[in-house]
């Protein structure tokens, strides 16, 4: 019996039956629906409660978003059903963003959702792929979402400064993905070491089947000819993905190792702290070192899950020095004209945006344990290839 088959008195449940029960009632499932990646589900509820230390509120937390994917899943069920036609939707023209946490994905997946025939899923429909396509309905998941960015700052203050949640504006495709239980996402919220080295070791094909289900269904509320997703997780399941999208254009992006690392740490500590997790600051500079040596397999050697002619690499600095300039890029190497009209929306969006904050970041390597030297020698070759 795993841990977490059985319920403990007096604290919120994340036995894994008391969670699907919980789904089946919020959704009204009488036709008991089955239900996709348990397996994977036990996997993270297992490593969260024998090393995730939750308190109150993150048990909370989990159990909500736990049963919000299963939900989703029912819902997807559904749609599908009644609507067969949503699985024969091509998903051919998809450009896929991604490269290690913190290198300027949220900059450059906000630019292009300006572009005008680029269809960019923003965070109310991620939240809720399967929902009904009335426009009431849109309204209420508009303001359900509104209302979760609201808590999620409440309770992380620090998190606005760190990646902008908008329930209008684009996210990151990991809340496809996390309907199947299969992410690294969950290694951020949560300190789950035995979660990740067991993700580390699967197939994910499956996952990124149902993310084109889920991606399918939002497609069909709101038609697009061209998709623009973006999350840095893709980096490690790029096999699976060019499995499931062999015609994708993945856009690389590429920053220094020693300084995208404290960032993404400093994210991760956030982030734990938002969901009621410990967040040991060594712990979490461990795994992002061995997550971002692993990472280097997509980074060096992605062309071998295509052909070359589907991966752009784009140095962060060039995207701060001059975004439209890497926004005409990604739409040349995407197939997708930039006129003047669009060309003028993205600049307009820039001309938006507040500018940087002045001074240190106020946290480093030390503090997570890291030091320059030994980044210095894991990452020399990745630094030399891409020019970082």
């Amino acid at each position: 019996m795993s841990v977490s088959d059985t319920a403990r008195p007096g604290i919120v449940s994340l036995a894994l039956d008391d969670l699907v029960t919980r789904a089946r009632e919020a959704a009204g499932d009488d036709d008991r629906r089955p239900l996709r990646f348990l397996p994977a589900l036990r996997r993270l509820l297992d490593a969260v409660e024998s090393e995730a230390d939750l308190n109150p509120f993150g048990r909370q937390a989990l159990h909500d978003f736990v049963v919000a994917q299963l939900v989703t899943q029912i819902e997807t069920s559904r749609l599908v059903q009644a609507n067969p036609e949503i699985e024969r939707i091509p998903v051919e023209n998809v450009v896929v963003i991604t490269g290690m946490p913190r290198t300027g994905t949220t900059a450059l997946h906000n630019l292009l959702a300006e572009h005008p025939d680029l269809r960019a899923p923003r965070l109310w429909e991620m939240l809720a792929p399967a929902a009904s396509t009335d426009p009431a309905s849109e309204e209420r998941l508009i303001r359900t979402a509104s209302r979760y960015v609201e808590q999620y700052y409440s309770v992380a203050p620090a998190f606005r400064d760190l990646h902008p949640l908008d329930a209008l504006r684009p996210d990151e495709c990991h809340r496809l993905t996390a309907t199947t239980f299969s992410s690294s996402i969950f290694a951020q919220r949560y300190h789950v070491p035995s979660y990740l080295a067991w993700l580390d070791e699967q197939d994910l094909r499956e996952t990124y089947e149902y993310h084109r289900t889920l991606l399918r269904c939002m497609l069909w509320r709101r038609p697009g000819q061209h998709v623009v997703l973006k999350c840095p997780s893709h980096l490690w399941h790029l096999e699976a993905l060019a499995a499931v999208y062999p015609q994708a254009r993945i856009v690389r992006l590429h920053r220094d190792p020693a300084t995208n690392l404290a960032s993404a740490c400093n994210l991760t500590a956030v982030v734990r702290g938002a969901n009621g997790a410990r967040a040991d600051r060594h712990a979490i500079g461990s795994q992002w070192f061995t997550y971002a040596r692993q990472g280097l397999s997509g980074l060096r050697q992605g062309d071998r899950y295509g052909p070359a002619a589907h991966t752009l690499d784009v140095r962060q600095r060039d995207l701060r020095a001059d975004p439209l300039r890497v926004a005409a890029r990604v739409c040349e190497f995407a197939g997708v004209a930039l006129s003047r009209e669009a060309g003028a929306r993205l600049a307009r969006h820039l001309s938006e945006q507040a500018p940087e904050r002045s001074g240190g970041p106020g946290y480093s390597l030390a503090d997570f344990g890291l030091d320059q030297s030994r980044i210095d020698r894991q990452f020399g070759g990745y630094r030399a290839e891409f020019n970082v």
